[in-house]
């Protein structure tokens, strides 16, 4: 269902990029996110299931158990069918029923109500929530996520590159200290293969040397870094997409 009259595709298209960050700037890998979302899922099918009952029977919803917090009340569908439980991504912060930052995922039972509010779960927890402040997840949306996610870690990772190179002369008066600590002995086998005719050009080679090798093995460490979170983000847009194709009886209306 369409969350809002005015929320025109055009205006979910264009927020899709300001979303992405918000939306997989988690630090939970990804089958732990995906754990919380589909429990989140079944409680919104359970609150669906309340509401088709209830329908049924014309009355209420049962009182809630004790503890436990009363049901919200779900908009009817036009036709009586038992309400659709959808995910979408909230495009703001709310504080209200339910609290939620911007990128969350959320549950939703149904079309809005008259006054523009839907029922929503997130994070366990559900209530009634402006429908604005929520778009559609859908698999362009997804994958616009994922590559705006792919953008950001390679540019974070060619920032930290930048930077080390930046720092070479400094690595190499780290290196060169080391050097100066040791022992004659130990200098003598540190510097035997490097090049230069006196002590001091040999001593800075080897230095230059140590930085050079320091530098590729930090530059490799954050492209091995760069590849699992990309894998990350990647197995994360897939569990998405299986959210809708459940295997669960528990999800079944």
């Amino acid at each position: 269902p369409a969350v809002a009259p005015n929320l025109e595709r055009t205006t979910q298209i264009d927020a899709m990029a300001d979303l992405a960050a918000a939306a997989l700037a988690r630090d939970a890998p990804p089958d732990v996110m995906a754990a919380q979302i589909r429990k989140d899922k079944k409680e919104a099918v359970r609150l669906a299931r309340l509401k088709m009952k209830a329908n049924a029977r014309g009355a209420a919803p049962p009182p809630p158990k004790k503890g436990a917090a009363p049901a919200p009340a779900v908009a009817p569908t036009a036709d009586g069918a038992p309400p659709k439980v959808e995910k979408y991504r909230a495009v703001k912060d709310h504080k209200g029923e339910i609290e939620f930052p911007k990128g969350a995922t959320l549950f939703v039972l149904g079309e809005p109500d008259n006054s523009g509010n839907v029922v929503a779960v997130f994070s366990g927890k559900s209530g009634s929530i402006p429908a604005d402040t929520l778009v559609p997840i859908t698999d362009e949306l997804l994958a616009k996520e994922r590559e705006e996610k792919e953008r950001e870690i390679e540019a974070d990772r060619k920032r930290k590159e930048a930077e080390l190179q930046a720092a070479q002369a400094e690595i190499e008066a780290e290196e060169r200290a080391k050097l100066e600590a040791l022992g004659e002995k130990e200098k003598a086998v540190a510097t035997a293969s490097s090049s230069g005719d006196s002590e001091e050009e040999k001593m800075k080679s080897a230095a230059a040397a140590a930085a050079a090798a320091k530098i590729k093995e930090e530059t490799e460490a954050l492209l091995a870094e760069e590849n699992r979170l990309k894998a990350e983000a990647a197995r994360l847009e897939e569990l998405m997409r299986q959210l809708d194709m459940s295997d669960d009886d528990d999800d079944e209306m």
